[in-house]
Order: structure tokens, then sequence, then C-alpha cells
């Protein structure tokens, strides 16, 4: 079941891209399709954990760990600290207490 599941991140991770990229304005006249992905993405999310697949989904403010996440870029950010999470590109994913994909992030350098 793991290649099953490891073949379905990039599914569930660009439905996730799609979602995040409506622009704030147009969120409200797209309500039903947005709707409609973020049901696919929980029914993926229901299957997953079927298979005991977890989602690592940062969140900008948290601490990076090196053993789920993955820093893309680091960038000074005022009013960070050196190793905040400062922009989440995609969520990771755990198969039981394996990484199947780090969830990749943009973390903080020391300020100048």
């Amino acid at each position: 079941g793991s290649k099953m599941a490891r073949d379905m991140l990039p599914v569930y991770a660009n439905l996730q891209r799609a979602v995040a990229a409506i622009p704030e304005e147009n969120r409200e006249s797209n309500a039903a399709l947005i709707e409609g992905v973020e049901l696919t993405l929980r029914e993926l999310q229901n299957v997953f954990s079927k298979h005991g697949v977890t989602i690592v989904e940062p969140q900008v403010g948290e601490r990076f760990d090196p053993k789920i996440h993955e820093a893309m870029f680091e960038a000074p950010v005022p009013n960070t600290q050196k190793g905040d999470i400062i922009q989440v590109m995609t969520v990771g994913f755990m198969l039981h207490d394996r990484l199947l994909r780090a969830a990749q992030v943009g973390v903080s350098a020391t300020p100048k």
C-alpha cells in the first residue's frame, strides 16, 4: 500500500496548490469550486489515514525541524528568529513513523 500512497502524494499537493493559487478576491465567485477541491482533499486525507499516512503540515511561525522539514531557502525576515518557518511550499507525509516526503519550507535566517 505504501507505493500507492506515495503515488498519491503529488495529487494531494497539486490540489492544495490549486486552492492556494486562487486569489482572495476571487474566492467568493469560486466558492463551489474551492469547496469541491477541499472535499476531495479531505477524502484523500481519509484514504491516507486508512493506509497509515499522515500529513505533515507546518505553519508559518513554527520552528524548522530537519527531521520532517526540508529548507528550500533561507531569508532574513524582520521580527522572526533564525529557524522560524516563514513560508510553506508543500506539505510533507509520514507513513506510520517513517518520513515519506519532507514538507518544503522557507526558513528565517538571522536578520541582518
